[in-house]
């Protein structure tokens, strides 16, 4: 006897059956998901899909279980993508959105109703965003905490591992943000996202550092070459050739082939070069010092160093110049300044008028302050210049006032800690007597900005 029969109840369990079927039937290839939710459940079609491989790629889905690889398989939450050497994938996340994994890469997609996220567990993608998206959906790509929010856009986004994202705009704009900062990026900008900082610093970068996965994918529309070309002014399928390293000779302390000078770095340097060099010929000027017998007037001198890592930094020196039968020394009004890259804007570190030496691996600065005490720092040279040891000194030098990681040092004690680093070969700047300055490796700041105009583009080899 059947008791309670309800024929809606019939007519839905037919239809699951009949979905079920035809599910089967399709392979899975673009068939819907029926998602449980509380004593009913609902269809869910999805919205992400891999259209395209090559090479070695692997699917897994959210119980971390192997998914065959099928034409347009579609990918739901929870779903993860890896991309083994010389391997890429395709994925559609609808019409109007495509993402491109490169070589060993890993990524999981979410989906939440209109809400689509990429997670970049290690690797880089590359975006681009046909249509601006409605005000209801949403497309990021996450790493960590760290937040690229898409609306209408191109790009790609690099992490190199789990504290560091890595995003370069093409065309249009994005937000990036981590923690309580956010910031807009632009066509033409990139940004460098520190998990642990909880910072975004804004750069710059040139038609030759889109990597070959992303340009690949713009040889293939022409029209959205155009659009990158009017949006950022940068022809990626057409860079200009890198730059000799041979242009550095003569005027880099390291190994030019080694160097990873940008053109926006150059172009930076170029400029803080030529302030500096003006200051001092406006001091000197006001000065009015004049020596006919003996001085020969304002001398300036630079050399371009490798920071370590690649990263350029540049020493000046720069004053009022005799001969000493030996070579020019600086006598009056000399200024010496460094520079360098923690980021992606050039800084000065140290201060005005101190003695400077460059060795391998580490710089020395240090002179007199304002209120006469004298003040060193030793550097190690790893592109972020740090102060690793200091030293102090009251009144004359040498004496025992001298510190060693914080702690006091005689004068003895640091020379013989800096024997074990101090090289031969050296770039440096060091004083003799009150009106009496020596600078050994450095050349004219004149080559130094030919080679820099060179290299940022500004001048014709």
């Amino acid at each position: 006897m059947i008791r309670n029969f309800s024929f809606k109840k019939a007519l839905c369990l037919v239809l699951a059956m009949s979905m079920a079927l035809s599910c089967a039937a399709c392979g899975g290839k673009e068939g819907p998901s029926i998602v449980e939710e509380g004593p009913g459940s609902v269809i869910e079609a999805a919205s992400m899909w891999l259209v395209k491989t090559e090479g070695n790629v692997a699917v897994t889905d959210s119980d971390g279980a192997d998914v065959s690889l099928i034409d347009r398989l579609g990918l739901y939450s929870g779903y993860g993508v890896k991309t083994k050497a010389a391997s890429y994938g395709w994925i559609d996340l609808d019409d109007v959105k495509l993402t491109k994994m490169d070589e060993n890469s890993d990524i999981e997609v979410e989906k939440d109703g209109r809400h689509l996220t990429l997670t970049v567990n290690r690797g880089a993608v590359f975006f681009n965003v046909t249509r601006p998206l409605e005000e209801d959906e949403t497309f990021e790509i996450r790493a960590s905490t760290m937040v690229t929010a898409i609306r209408g856009t191109c790009g790609w986004v690099e992490v190199p591992d789990d504290g560091h994202m890595n995003v370069y705009i093409l065309e249009g704009t994005v937000e990036c943000s981590v923690g309580d900062v956010a910031m807009p990026v632009a066509a033409g900008e990139s940004a460098a996202i520190s998990r642990s900082e909880e910072t975004i610093e804004i750069g710059t970068f040139t038609a030759a550092d889109a990597p070959a996965f992303v340009t690949s994918e713009v040889e293939n529309d022409a029209a959205l070459a155009e659009e990158i070309i009017d949006a950022s002014g940068l022809d990626i399928l057409n860079p200009a050739p890198a730059p000799d390293p041979a242009v550095l000779s003569g005027v880099y302390f390291g190994d030019p082939a080694a160097s990873t000078m940008t053109a926006d770095q150059a172009s930076q340097l170029a400029r803080v070069l030529r302030e500096v060099m003006a200051e001092v010929d406006r001091e000197y000027d006001q000065a009015n010092v004049r020596d006919p017998e003996q001085r020969n007037g304002m001398g300036h001198y630079a050399r371009i160093f490798d920071a370590g890592d690649g990263r350029p930094a540049l020493f000046y020196a720069g004053g009022v110049m005799y001969d000493s039968g030996s070579g020019p020394r600086m006598a009056y009004y000399f200024t010496y300044r460094a520079y360098h890259f923690p980021g992606e804007q050039v800084e000065q570190f140290g201060y005005d008028g101190q003695i400077m030496s460059v060795y391998d691996g580490w710089v020395l600065s240090g002179g007199t302050t304002p209120g006469g005490t004298y003040h060193g720092e030793v550097h190690e040279l790893t592109g972020f210049i740090s102060p690793e040891v200091s030293y102090y000194a009251e009144g004359d030098i040498p004496n025992d006032t001298y510190t060693l990681d914080g702690q006091n040092a005689g004068w003895e004690q640091f020379d013989r800690w800096r024997s074990t680093w101090e090289p031969d070969t050296e770039l440096r700047t060091f004083e003799e007597g009150d009106l009496d300055a020596h600078y050994d490796g450095f050349v004219p700041a004149e080559d130094v900005l030919t080679a820099l105009d060179i290299w940022s583009g500004e001048a014709e080899p």
